[in-house]
């Protein structure tokens, strides 16, 4: 079950909600073309359509969530196009090939789509980005690396994993049906058990005369209680993570950090008040 019929003013292809996308964009029509002609044939030819919820591009591709034994009708679970297209555009011209296609037949895995999509994020806040790795080796013992490798024009450098939480919010919303508040804080849920489990693993040492950067986004639409968030963020590996990034596409965010010269280096490099 999708967004009815009757709240969709035009539907197209993606792959032609983008070309429409870029008339009224400053992306070039060849570059744009060219991402098109990298995309996997299911994902490219998925329904997209203009919402009259918020007047926006967007388009259907994954499995629905579900509450119990209701499926959730609404625009999260129906991603903007422009949001896609502007994270694949950057992908395009900042990583390798094969960077772009693993992520992409990722991108492609329709009960996954959702989650890989949100590792766009932290791509799609990074100022002047000259360099883009996906998935690079393994930099921690025993465990394989983080999603991104990001390379800025000054040179710093920044290992980024990323978690997705939509489906707590949907956990979030089963205890509010059965009458179980699961807080006391009216905008706030607790934190998810295991929420950040093993992540310190995925991180190298880092070197403190370093001018890199390491540390966690979780995509999540909902703020968690900020007391547990801050004990969950203080009880990682301070060698390995310095920051902790809660936020969504283009949206508001909530960042943690180690120090003052990291947090200056976060908000140096991530437009984190949205775009």
């Amino acid at each position: 079950m999708r967004i009815p019929d009757r709240l969709k003013r035009e539907k197209l292809p993606l792959t032609e909600a983008m070309m429409r996308i870029q008339e009224t964009s400053s992306f070039l029509r060849t570059d744009v073309e060219q991402v098109i002609a990298r995309l996997p044939k299911p994902l490219a030819t998925a329904q997209a359509f203009y919402s009259l919820l918020d007047e926006k591009w967007r388009y259907e591709f994954g499995v629905p969530y579900e509450v119990e034994t209701s499926v959730v009708v609404g625009t999260d679970q129906n991603p903007e196009v422009r949001i896609l297209l502007c994270g694949l555009m950057r992908l395009n011209k900042l990583a390798s090939c094969t960077d772009f296609d693993r992520y992409a037949s990722r991108l492609n895995d329709e009960s996954k789509h959702l989650n890989y999509l949100a590792e766009l994020d932290p791509v799609l806040r990074g100022k002047e980005l000259v360099r883009l790795d996906y998935e690079p080796r393994p930099l921690g013992k025993g465990s394989p690396g983080p999603d991104w490798a990001m390379e800025f024009a000054d040179q710093t450098t920044c290992l980024v994993e990323v978690k997705s939480r939509i489906k707590e919010l949907l956990k979030l919303f089963t205890s509010l049906r059965a009458g179980r508040d699961p807080s006391p804080y009216a905008s706030r849920m607790p934190v998810i058990p295991g929420l950040l489990g093993g992540v310190s693993r995925k991180f190298p040492v880092l070197d403190p005369t370093s001018n890199a950067l390491q540390g966690v986004w979780i995509y999540s639409p909902v703020w968690f209680i900020e007391d547990e968030l801050q004990a969950l963020f203080y009880g990682l590996d301070e060698k390995r993570v310095q920051f902790l990034v809660v936020g969504r596409a283009w949206r508001e965010y909530e960042s943690l950090t180690r120090d003052d010269i990291s947090r200056q280096r976060l908000c140096q490099h991530y437009s984190l008040g949205g775009m």
